[in-house]
């Protein structure tokens, strides 16, 4: 069983730009481990543009809060458990981009390999709630029952 943390980064997130400097932050790498669902082709400045024109065109499905910001690390740094940490975090994407844009990356430069995620807290459906609070917290129960499924011990961490 793989140990893998969950950062929910606390932070507002609704500042003027907030999704352009949080995606390019986790894109800042130069591996190429990067993965984008909503776009295509996967670009990071369309993604980008995706994100901006889902709160301008859906105001309805929007909140002041633009972006969820989750981390999935782990301590250990073989390549078999890098690659289950890549596996889960692609499902945990498949999951969540079937309502909301999301985006994530690896970032393999510290002793603990993780993934960034940038989700988009506006939905691209028609009247679906923004990704915050319950809405939120239920793809956190999703999530988690994920990872158990996978046999990976998901542990939440401040």
């Amino acid at each position: 069983m793989l140990n893998v943390n969950l950062l929910i980064v606390d932070e507002s997130y609704d500042s003027n730009n907030t999704i352009e400097n949080t995606i390019n932050y986790i894109f800042r790498l130069d591996n190429d481990i990067h993965f984008i669902y909503g776009v295509f082709p996967p670009d990071k400045d369309e993604i980008i543009n995706l994100y901006e024109y889902l709160r301008s065109c859906l105001p309805q499905n929007t909140c002041s809060q633009q972006v969820q910001h989750l981390v999935f690390s782990i301590k250990s740094y073989s390549a078999e458990h890098v690659d289950l940490l890549l596996q889960f975090s692609n499902q945990v994407a498949i999951l969540v981009s079937a309502l909301y844009p999301t985006c994530f990356a690896l970032h393999n430069d510290t002793d603990n390999p993780h993934t960034h995620f940038i989700i988009s807290t506006t939905s691209h459906h028609l009247d679906t709630s923004p990704l915050i609070g319950s809405v939120f917290k239920d793809f956190l129960r999703q999530i988690y029952s994920l990872a158990s499924n996978m046999d990976i011990n998901l542990m939440g961490v401040k």
